[in-house]
């Protein structure tokens, strides 16, 4: 038996969350999707990819 290491967390869009969410799960241990049945033990790990909109705000008003 091997020693438990985590697995790497991918950022994922929220579009594609939507169209991989019939094969995924969501996690609360890990805080993340991962794939339904072996997502316990093999596959990738996708969290949510948090963006901000940095552009709001900054733009003069006339």
């Amino acid at each position: 038996m091997t020693p438990h290491s985590p697995r790497h967390r991918t950022p994922i869009s929220r579009w594609r969350l939507a169209l991989l969410r019939p094969i995924l799960r969501y996690s609360y241990s890990r805080d993340a999707y991962v794939l339904r049945v072996i997502g316990n033990s093999r596959g990738p790990v996708y969290q949510v990819r948090v963006t901000t909109d940095a552009g709001a705000g900054s733009q003069p008003t006339a």
